[in-house]
């Protein structure tokens, strides 16, 4: 008894359960096969070969290498076949050999290298296309690279050349006669080096490709540079990008690279660029140097915030401070002699902070000052007034001032005082209008009426308590 549904086949043995174990529901289909054993196995049945063969039978479409952009080819096979046995399949269809054709996903994908996997593993599916390509297939040690040509003075700096099968054991030197004979440059002057994006990587230095890349796969890219002398990179050498500052004109010169030895000093290296300072005679004592960001283009404005060592030693190693360069690190240069650093952005007006001295919360107090100095409160009281507005009033007799305060307190001995600066003292109040006397006066009758109240109000709850008691 054979369950058949869209996913899978399945042969029903006697201990399963059929709505448990089967999900047998209402208006499934069984098949009925006799069989010479218990019928608990699959082999031999014709169910499950026809199922396994509807299943797995997929057809492709595929062109001719000449034609690459028409594909007027079917073949329809098992997937669980391998990528050889359908290569041995379409060399007839094709009239290729198998081992003068690869295959690909697309015109853009890579290429199949291990031919022995099946054809469900490389992912192919029913009415898929398959490109097919002239060309012995790869090997498994081997990868398509994508080699383009590196020039730093070039606005383009980058120019795709071509794209070629390399093994990932193969010398570097190898490497270069390859792209001698394709370049028709001598092999010791190209240099080799990583394309990261749209800037140059490390320079590949060794022997094989794999050291210099680990994780090599196809579709690698490396850039080329042609120089114009022999060269031979050991660990023992870095190369730097320097670029000279013309004060006079504002503006930067190309850059060029140079290759220093990591115990070079600073005289060394002002020597190799005093020739480009275009002053006749120049000497090393004429060059300035300031290390700058290599990550980002350097606008003019910014010469004027880069560090240009003039003070120190001439003798102090290029790997130590204060330059401390390293491969790849961007060096400033420009003459000593009239030097005219590009003016600073003039500072924007508006809000300005001010640090304090303290420490808040692990960092620096900040504290803001804006508008004028606020002037001081002044509080007056009903008692201030003169003796005119029907209010009796005693002047200011009694002045107490507290040292090194910046408010003194002033008025009688009462309970009328008046706050005012000590910097600059007010004169004693002037007399004000009679509808502020007026409402003082209100304000003290019902200030007396309602304490009448209470206290009458207490009084009678005090006289009922007794009573009660």
């Amino acid at each position: 008894i054979i369950f058949v549904d869209p996913d899978k086949a399945e042969v029903l043995t006697n201990d399963k359960l059929i709505r448990k174990d089967c999900s047998l529901w209402w208006g499934e289909k069984l098949y009925l096969e006799p069989c010479n054993g218990t019928g608990e196995s699959s082999e031999g049945s014709q169910v499950m070969f026809q199922f396994d063969e509807s299943k797995n039978r997929i057809t492709i479409e595929f062109n001719h290498p000449d034609m690459p952009e028409v594909f007027n080819f079917t073949l329809s096979f098992d997937r669980r076949l391998s990528l050889l046995k359908l290569k041995e399949l379409m060399g007839p269809i094709l009239q290729i050999a198998p081992g003068e054709f690869k295959l690909k996903l697309s015109v853009h994908s890579n290429e199949f290298k291990n031919e022995t996997i099946t054809c469900q593993k490389a992912g192919l599916l029913d009415s898929c296309a398959i490109f097919v390509e002239r060309g012995a297939p790869m090997r498994d040690d081997e990868y398509r690279i994508s080699f383009f040509q590196y020039d730093i003075s070039s606005r383009l700096k980058f120019t795709y050349l071509f794209d070629e099968r390399v093994n990932a054991r193969a010398d570097l030197s190898e490497i270069r006669a390859l792209l001698s004979t394709k370049l028709d440059h001598p092999a010791d002057n190209i240099r080799l080096r990583e394309k990261s994006g749209t800037k140059a990587g490390k320079i590949y230095r060794g022997t094989s490709l794999k050291v210099n890349v680990p994780r090599l796969a196809d579709g690698h890219e490396i850039a080329i540079q042609l120089l114009p002398n022999a060269e031979i990179l050991t660990g023992r050498e870095a190369v730097v990008t320097v670029q000279r500052w013309n004060p006079d004109t504002q503006r930067f010169s190309p850059r060029i690279e140079l290759v220093l030895s990591k115990k070079a000093t600073l005289h060394d290296l002002k020597t190799m660029l005093a020739p480009h300072l275009g002053i006749d005679g120049a000497g090393p004592s004429q060059v300035l140097i300031a290390k700058a960001p290599s990550h980002t283009k350097l606008p003019p404005e910014g010469v004027a915030k880069l560090k240009w060592h003039e003070r120190v030693p001439e003798t102090t190693l290029l790997t130590a401070p204060p330059l401390i360069l390293r491969e790849g690190d961007l060096v400033m240069f420009q003459s000593s002699s009239g030097v005219v650093a590009p003016p600073r952005p003039p500072a924007k007006k508006g809000f300005k902070s001010k640090l304090s001295s303290g420490f808040r919360g692990g960092g620096l107090v900040a504290s803001a000052r804006c508008g004028p100095r606020e002037i001081g409160l002044q509080i007056h009281t009903p008692f201030d007034q003169p003796s005119s507005c029907g209010t009796t009033s005693s002047p200011a007799s009694d002045v107490s001032s507290v040292a090194g305060s910046a408010v003194s307190y002033e008025g009688s001995v009462d309970a009328s005082y008046v706050l005012t600066p000590a910097l600059s003292p007010s004169p004693p109040p002037v007399a004000e209008a009679d509808g502020f006397v007026v409402y003082s006066v209100c304000l003290s009758i019902l200030s007396l009426s309602l304490s009448l109240s209470l206290s009458l109000s207490l009084s009678l709850s005090l006289s009922l308590s007794l009573s009660l008691s």
